[in-house]
């Protein structure tokens, strides 16, 4: 049975890989620490390797977690990097992202004004429209904690990544409004799929990841 490594996106965690099926695999769920002050990404993810005991693991990241995989993989051998709704390097990342290095209201803006936003567009944003995925939303938003909330969203902008490795694959969807599919290049197209696809089309998903495995040497 093969042991793969689940990073959730921005704040979040095993919920959002609940509806996969993953009776045929050993997950394992890497937890979101308390980043340091101005850490880097290749500072946080050698951080996160204390969580990931494996030799040559396989790495699933969803959104964020799909760009700190791609960090992990830079930092050890790894077999296979599967990502959902994420991006591969920083052509990957919409343009309009680098106006949060230039006004930088994720850092002084309140963070109850931040989280009252992200419960206000966050449904259109992250594509949640049925009654389940509204409430994970409304959790995870309220279960963020603040420091790495900010410090996630000034590294996500200001992502300079051009390293992919050849045994990368990326799952996307072509309604994803947060990392729309114009910028990205995916290996597999989801019809319909959001920025939360990963639970609205779970059982396709789960059909594609396994494919990968199986092909996994």
């Amino acid at each position: 049975m093969q042991d793969v490594y689940f990073i959730s996106g921005l704040g979040a965690d095993w919920r959002l890989f609940q509806y996969l099926d993953l009776t045929d695999i050993r997950p394992h769920f890497v937890r979101w620490i308390t980043p340091l002050k101005n850490e880097s990404w290749e500072n946080y993810a050698q951080r996160l390797l204390a969580q990931i005991p494996s030799p040559n693991p396989i790495l699933i990241g969803m959104s964020m977690g799909g760009m700190m995989a791609i960090e992990i993989s830079k930092l050890i051998p790894t077999r296979q990097v599967i990502l959902i709704s994420s991006a591969k390097t920083r052509r990957e990342i919409p343009p309009y992202f680098r106006l949060l290095r230039i006004f930088r209201g994720h850092e002084w803006c309140s963070y109850r004004l931040l989280t009252w936003l992200g419960l206000q567009i966050g449904g259109w944003l992250f594509g949640a429209t049925g009654k389940v995925e509204k409430q994970l939303l409304k959790e995870i938003i309220h279960d963020t904690d603040e420091t790495f909330f900010r410090w996630a969203w000034h590294r996500v902008a200001s992502w300079q990544n051009t390293f992919v490795n050849d045994h990368t694959r990326h799952l996307h969807g072509n309604r994803d409004h947060m990392l729309p599919i114009r910028y990205v290049k995916p290996d597999y197209v989801i019809d319909g799929g959001t920025h939360l696809m990963v639970l609205s089309k779970a059982e396709e998903i789960t059909a594609i990841i396994q494919k990968i495995l199986s092909d996994t040497p």
